[in-house]
């Protein structure tokens, strides 16, 4: 079974993330991307989907991605 990670609205944020996660071995990819390749932004959104069996590992490794980008944003303010 897939799970549904997050759902991004424009094609370089998703794929950065799914970079990341396939370099660490998880089995990602994207779902609904092609509608915006010509297109900056997804109206509908890009799904990040991975197998229910490295869900755990690969939430966790979003929620450290996303403290890493925030604390960025921080130190540049």
């Amino acid at each position: 079974m897939l799970v549904v990670l997050r759902t991004y609205g424009d094609y370089i944020s998703a794929n950065v993330v799914l970079g990341r996660l396939k370099e660490a071995g998880i089995h990602a990819f994207l779902q609904d991307e092609y509608g915006t390749t010509t297109l900056a932004y997804s109206s509908s959104g890009i799904k990040l989907v991975v197998p229910e069996e490295e869900a755990r590992t690969a939430s966790a490794m979003l929620g450290i991605m996303e403290d890493e980008a925030s604390a960025a944003t921080t130190e540049e303010e």
